[in-house]
């Protein structure tokens, strides 16, 4: 009996020093992860201001007083807001191989003029709250984060004018390099007295892989899918009005062997205005371009942009050397652009245009003291057409303008009745219309 009392005793002591183990883990990784984080978040920040950090360390749980000072280059900024300084308190809580954390805005002349202008007093205008778990054998990290903004009324005293920002509230995941990101945010607008803007239906996600499994040390996405809407724009003025419905962007970044290929795409459900007695519509409006740049190109250009410091003026001119350099490298690589869709259909009627750009490898430092000379390295193939339907509908429209643009060869007319143009560029020779253009 006193050897089982005694063997489960050692198995309590053994299984508390395991979970106080991992608690003090948890705490040190913890207390690593904001020194690192305040050490990016400083670099981040260079030039515009300047971050101190005042942290009291505890085994169970620790507390961080964060001010943020914004610097003499951020007066219009400091202004605005009331204050130069924004302090933030972060309480960790240390769990076993894990910690809770809650980020709030602390008490200040920010936190002040924010709880005046917020419509419900009983939540915090700003906070996140994150679980980190850790590692100890892969040494990786994976964070589950919510942030959540209140709803924000301000009013001008003077103008009588009231502006809405809606209550956003945004979840973000990360396992690793993986990383998952949605978002909403309630209806928001201005209305007052020259008219009103509405938006409604904001919301996003997206999801990618870092080029990095610390987070802290990624310079961006190696892959990404994103996918933001808003379901409706109206603005309302004196002199008209201006809807856009189902205001969709797509971004869609891809690895394809050493380059990256990047697409961005904008479309509309419809588009509506009118101006006085005179109004016109459109619908399926989409613009679509794509990049293909080298991927190691593109982070170097990225990471000295990151290292660009302002406020140092002799540093800055060694940095703007080390970007030109990265300059160079992205454009010996050469670099592929295309309008794929540039489209808006009225009924029936459809205008459309197209783009297909390609630069040749050289260097950005051989044709900065002569822009023109890197014409020579482009090709550029680029159509447009429209049905003269369509304009007719526009309001002023002067049909006049554009048989004085036939007339002089920017525009041709298709028997039809339809307008096109058509843009070449191969060698540093351009033609337009098939007629050459001087350079």
């Amino acid at each position: 009996m006193k050897k089982s009392m005694v063997m489960g005793a050692i198995g309590v002591l053994a299984a508390s020093g395991i979970y106080l183990g991992g608690v003090y883990f948890s705490g040190q990784q913890a207390s690593q992860y904001m020194e690192t984080a305040m050490e990016k978040a400083q670099t981040a920040v260079q030039g515009q201001g300047f971050i101190h950090n005042e942290p009291q360390l505890g085994f169970f749980s620790s507390h961080y007083r964060i001010t943020y000072t914004l610097a003499s280059t951020s007066d219009e900024f400091a202004e605005l807001i009331g204050t130069r300084e924004v302090p933030f308190d972060v309480l960790v809580k240390h769990r076993f191989l894990g910690a809770d954390s809650v980020v709030t805005l602390a008490e200040g002349e920010l936190a002040s003029k924010l709880k005046s202008v917020q419509a419900n007093h009983a939540v915090a205008p700003i906070s996140i709250e994150s679980f980190q778990r850790f590692s100890p054998f892969s040494q990786q990290m994976s964070v589950d984060a919510v942030i959540n903004t209140d709803k924000f009324i301000v009013k001008d005293e003077d103008s009588g004018d009231e502006a809405t920002i809606g209550a956003v509230t945004l979840d973000y995941s990360q396992d690793g390099r993986d990383f998952t990101l949605d978002f909403a945010m309630q209806d928001s607008g201005v209305v007052g007295e020259d008219g009103q803007l509405a938006v409604q239906g904001i919301s996003g996600t997206e999801s990618g892989v870092l080029d990095h499994e610390d987070p802290f040390q990624a310079l961006m996405a190696e892959s990404l899918e994103a996918l933001f809407n808003v379901k409706n724009i109206d603005l309302k003025t004196q002199e008209g009005n201006f809807a856009v419905n189902d205001l969709v962007l797509m971004v869609s970044q891809q690895p394809e062997e050493d380059r990256m290929l990047t697409r961005v795409v904008y479309s509309a459900g419809s588009i509506e205005a009118t101006k006085e007695e005179q109004a016109f519509s459109f619908n399926d409006a989409n613009f679509g371009i794509s990049f293909n740049l080298d991927t190691e190109a593109t982070r170097g250009l990225v990471e000295q942009l990151n290292q660009l410091n302002p406020e140092d003026q002799e540093a800055m001119m060694q940095q703007m050397d080390a970007l030109a350099g990265a300059a160079d490298q992205l454009t010996l690589k050469g670099i592929q652009a295309q309008i794929e869709d540039l489209s808006v259909r009225q009924g029936e009627l459809k205008a459309e245009a197209n783009a297909a750009l390609e630069l040749a490898p050289f260097k950005v430092s051989d044709v900065m003291m002569m822009p023109t000379a890197a014409i020579q390295y482009l090709t550029l193939d680029a159509t447009a057409q429209f049905p003269a339907a369509m304009v007719n509908q526009l309001p002023d429209y002067n049909p006049e303008q554009l048989e004085r643009m036939v007339d002089m060869g920017f525009l041709q007319k298709t028997p039809e009745g339809d307008y096109r143009a058509e843009l070449k560029i191969n060698k540093g020779e351009a033609t337009l219309n098939g007629q050459p253009m001087p350079m």
